[in-house]
């Protein structure tokens, strides 16, 4: 994966832990092949958020997400699950498969639950 969209997807991602709404208006996935439509970005994220923010969620589990409406789907997936700086964190990967591309696009991203109970991009 090239730096520049890993920088851009962790900076994104931080951003959609704030509000739902930001979701709708923004997509890291840049390039011809790669675009995602906000509704995609709103259904991935929401999908994500539901199994990283899971009581005792397991490495391993996954789910799947799709949007019909484009053809885009991806599933995500808990890699690990740790203790950093006294949060819980779970490595989450996204694969990302864009409808008329032939190969999906991983990323991994490391979400904290902080003391106030927020989940944030470490």
């Amino acid at each position: 994966m090239r730096s520049g969209y890993r920088l851009l997807l962790l900076s994104v991602l931080g951003s959609l832990a704030v509000s739902s709404a930001a979701q709708a208006q923004i997509n890291p996935f840049r390039g011809k092949q790669t675009r995602l439509s906000s509704e995609d970005l709103t259904i991935m994220n929401r999908t994500a958020a539901d199994l990283y923010q899971a009581d005792g969620i397991a490495p391993g589990s996954s789910a799947p997400w799709d949007n019909p409406k484009t053809g885009n789907s991806g599933v995500v997936s808990i890699r690990n699950t740790s203790t950093q700086h006294g949060m819980l964190c779970h490595l989450v990967n996204y694969q990302v498969r864009v409808k008329g591309v032939a190969n999906p696009r991983n990323y991994d991203v490391t979400w904290c639950r902080t003391s106030s109970g927020e989940w944030r991009i470490r």
